[in-house]
């Protein structure tokens, strides 16, 4: 599946971090776990994707989808007529929610401009979120935070009152291949200390690689009188010679250790492995190492000790991206120790024996970040009708451990 981009490149808007409608707040509708296990319950908090967990400020930042924002043509005039993403705040249990982008930005990005992929400074004072390009050569569809494509990073206050441009990106290419021209960001993370930011940059496409081609980037993070700013960008391809795709989801404790979802060593390029980079040593470890699952967005505890991440393991029908790819991938949240040992199921989003069983749609539950005391995890569920993402129908839920 993939989905065109003009100026004769491609690229799939599979990257998983998709947003939703905007609603009314309902949280503390939570269903109960099993007596045994690690799962206390499964609470739904609000609409929304992509939660991030701000300890400094006890608040979660994360995005939301609204059809009525449409947004603006491409390069060549066209218009797609879809919605767009916003980025939202509200206090840990979805409750008094605020808008940092629902307007046109000063010097910043449009209102009908996507906005998603949070990830929260350690002091709290500054979020950093990918923004779509004011114009470029795709369409507005296709070109969000979960896709990357033509897609910038912004570091924004708190109070969503200042907005700085941290990258610029190509806004058209016309090749196959542009590792001098990468044309956007996917998925930015903050260091545990605040002082690096580590993302994918796009390079290319062809046919082989549905997911796009990436590379890793990381830089320095730097606030000064001027404003936040990026240093010394230094870029990777870790893994197996020919690696393709990589989509980095946040760093140990210590911050020497980085979780890396990719294909590197797989047999198919719908099949990634959730991977531990050591960016010092040059090394990209296989944690999961099914070789026939799609597995990726894990999280380190904050402990270090656990990794929370997403799998299509013992789904049913099982996983097949080689043949009915939309109508099989579906994932729920696992759990396992930092050496990749222990993984154990947490949610049973698509199984209708369980009490948090989404019907009518292909579900696929991600966790994007843990509460601070390492006792909940937030994470969102995307879902589509056949081929369709239904961004409208994304939800944030808390899954309460024991």
């Amino acid at each position: 599946m993939r989905s065109k981009l003009k100026g004769a490149v491609a690229l799939t808007t599979l990257a998983l971090l998709t947003g939703l409608t905007i609603g009314c707040h309902s949280s503390g509708s939570s269903s109960p776990a099993p007596d045994s296990g690690p799962v206390q319950s499964v609470e739904f908090i609000t609409y929304g994707g992509a939660p991030v967990y701000s300890a400094a400020l006890n608040k979660i930042a994360f995005h939301r989808f609204d059809p009525a924002i449409i947004g603006g043509p491409d390069l060549s005039g066209n218009n797609d007529n879809t919605g767009t993403f916003e980025l939202w705040v509200a206090d840990p249990d979805g409750s008094h929610e605020i808008c940092l982008s629902c307007r046109d930005i000063s010097n910043g990005p449009r209102l009908n401009q996507h906005k998603g992929a949070p990830t929260w400074h350690p002091s709290g004072q500054w979020i950093v979120a990918a923004v779509e390009m004011p114009v470029h050569a795709a369409s507005h569809a296709q070109t969000h935070a979960g896709t990357g494509a033509y897609v910038d990073l912004w570091a924004i206050s708190a109070d969503g009152t200042q907005w700085y441009q941290l990258t610029h990106y190509a806004n058209i290419v016309t090749t196959r291949r542009f590792p001098d021209t990468p044309a956007g960001a996917l998925i930015p993370r903050f260091s545990r200390r605040g002082d690096r930011l580590v993302w994918a940059e796009m390079i290319g496409y062809d046919a082989q690689h549905p997911f796009a081609i990436w590379r890793l980037v990381l830089a320095d993070f730097v606030v000064d009188a001027g404003g936040p700013r990026l240093e010394n960008l230094s870029r990777f391809e870790p893994g197996v010679a020919g690696t393709t795709f990589y989509e980095a989801w946040g760093f140990s404790p210590d911050d020497s250790l980085i979780t890396v979802a990719s294909e590197s060593g797989a047999i198919h390029p719908g099949f990634l492995d959730v991977q531990i980079w050591n960016p010092q040593a040059g090394t990209l470890v296989n944690l999961t190492k099914t070789n026939d699952q799609y597995e990726e967005q894990a999280v380190f505890s904050p402990d270090g000790q656990r990794i929370t991440f997403m799998s299509t393991k013992d789904q049913s029908p099982a996983y097949d991206p080689s043949g009915d790819f939309w109508g099989t991938f579906r994932t729920d949240v696992w759990l396992m120790r930092a050496d990749g040992s222990g993984a154990e199921r947490l949610t049973y989003f698509s199984d209708a024996a369980h009490t948090e069983y989404l019907p009518a749609a292909v579900n696929r539950a991600i966790p994007v970040s843990w509460a601070p005391d390492g006792k909940a995890i937030y994470v969102n569920v995307d879902q589509n009708q056949g081929s369709q993402q239904t961004h409208e129908t994304q939800r944030i839920y808390r899954i309460n451990l024991r």
